[in-house]
């Protein structure tokens, strides 16, 4: 999903050099995730991971310091029900990625188009 993260978020984003320029809230570019969770989904966020409706999606650590070693901002541990008109966007491959995890659901309305690919490898 290609989607603007929150303004709140956006500033960050610019500040640190996480998001280049582009026409999102915050001057910021959109961010390429996939969805994690939709509304009504229940999401369990620990420090290890993330769980959507009882199965494991994420196994990995959150990271508490960026590459600059500045705290990282992460969305509260614990349960938490998918609110009506939110997604919760998550990156694939990097530990570091600026997504859900950090920044919290992102609104629907933000969603600028859904991705699909064309072509996978394992």
């Amino acid at each position: 999903m290609v989607a603007c993260l929150p303004p709140e978020v956006a500033v960050i984003s610019r500040a640190r050099g996480y998001l280049g320029p582009g026409d999102c809230p915050g001057s910021t570019q959109p961010v390429l995730k996939r969805v994690g969770a939709l509304p009504g989904d229940t999401l369990e966020l620990d420090d290890l991971g993330v769980t959507v409706n009882g199965q494991r999606v994420l196994a990995r650590p959150i990271e508490v310091r960026d590459s600059a070693g500045r705290i990282l901002p992460h969305a509260a541990f614990g349960s938490h029900v998918v609110a009506a008109e939110e997604v919760w966007l998550f990156g694939s491959s990097s530990a570091r990625s600026w997504e859900s995890r950090s920044v919290g659901p992102v609104p629907l309305a933000s969603v600028r188009a859904v991705v699909r690919p064309m072509l996978t490898v394992d």
